[in-house]
C-alpha cells in the first residue's frame, strides 16, 4: 500500500509541477498591460474612462480624467432644490454647463471634450445625485 501511495503522489505532483510552470511560461510570454498601454488604446479609440458616482448627497469638486472626444455624461437628481454640474479645465476655464436647474432630473447628454487632459468636475446640489460617464 505505501508504494502505491507514494507512485500516485509522485503522478499527482508531476501535474501540479507541468501546470505551475504552464502557468509560468505563459504569463511571462504574455505580460501585463502597463496603464501607458490602456491610455493609448483609449486615445485611439477616442472613448472615455467609465466612472460613476451614485446616490451621493451634496457637494463635490472631483478632479476627472477625460480624453479628446465624444464623452457622455448620465445625471440623475432627486430633490426640490437647485443642482449646478459644471466641467472646468484645471485653469478655471468652464469647458460644459452639463447640467442647471431645480428638481427631480434624469438627463443624458454628450459634450465634446477638446484635449486630453485632466478636468475638474463641479456639483452643487443640496439633494441626492448620480453622475457616470463614458
Amino acid at each position: 500500500m505505501g508504494k502505491k501511495f507514494f507512485i500516485t503522489f509522485v503522478i499527482i505532483l508531476t501535474f501540479v509541477a507541468l501546470y505551475v510552470g504552464y502557468k509560468v511560461i505563459k504569463n511571462y510570454y504574455e505580460p501585463f498591460r502597463t496603464q501607458t498601454d490602456l491610455e493609448k488604446e483609449f486615445a485611439d479609440k477616442q472613448i472615455q474612462y467609465r466612472l460613476a458616482y451614485n446616490d451621493v448627497k451634496g457637494n463635490l469638486t472631483q478632479t476627472i480624467a477625460l480624453n479628446k472626444g465624444p464623452a457622455l455624461f448620465e445625471i440623475k437628481h432627486k430633490g426640490q432644490g437647485h443642482y449646478s454640474f459644471m466641467l472646468y479645465t484645471p485653469q478655471g476655464q468652464l469647458i460644459a454647463d452639463i447640467a442647471n436647474g431645480n428638481g427631480d432630473l434624469d438627463f443624458a447628454k454628450s459634450f465634446d471634450i477638446p484635449e486630453t487632459t485632466a478636468y475638474l468636475l463641479e456639483v452643487k446640489t443640496d439633494g441626492v445625485w448620480t453622475f457616470k460617464y463614458r
